[in-house]
């Protein structure tokens, strides 16, 4: 099922499916966005323990090194990065990323 959500330029409107998602995509879009550490936060808030979010960039418009910090807020956000290689192409860079599975306590 496919969920579109109408966003601000800050906000994904995402509160109410907290932890419930399986999937969720930023394809060639989180450099665009005015703060991608927060639109990474509500991706991965977003998530079930275990779901998995797809980043994909141009490397035309997202330098590698603006791409390893987008990596490290995702690493921030509290997701894990799920092993490669990803192969996009040579104009292309990916990661893939999982949300842990919540404490044992």
């Amino acid at each position: 099922r496919i969920d579109v959500r109408a966003c601000t330029s800050r906000d994904l409107q995402v509160q109410d499916l907290e932890g419930t998602l399986d999937l969720a995509v930023a394809i060639d879009v989180l450099h665009e966005t005015p703060d991608p550490a927060s639109t990474l936060r509500q991706m991965a808030a977003a998530l079930r323990p275990g779901g998995r979010l797809l980043i994909r960039e141009p490397r035309g418009h997202c330098p590698r090194a603006v791409f390893q910090v987008e990596l490290a807020w995702a690493r921030e956000a509290g997701l894990t990065p799920v092993p490669g290689p990803w192969a996009f192409g040579p104009q292309v860079q990916a990661a893939l990323f999982e949300k842990g599975l919540p404490a044992q306590g």
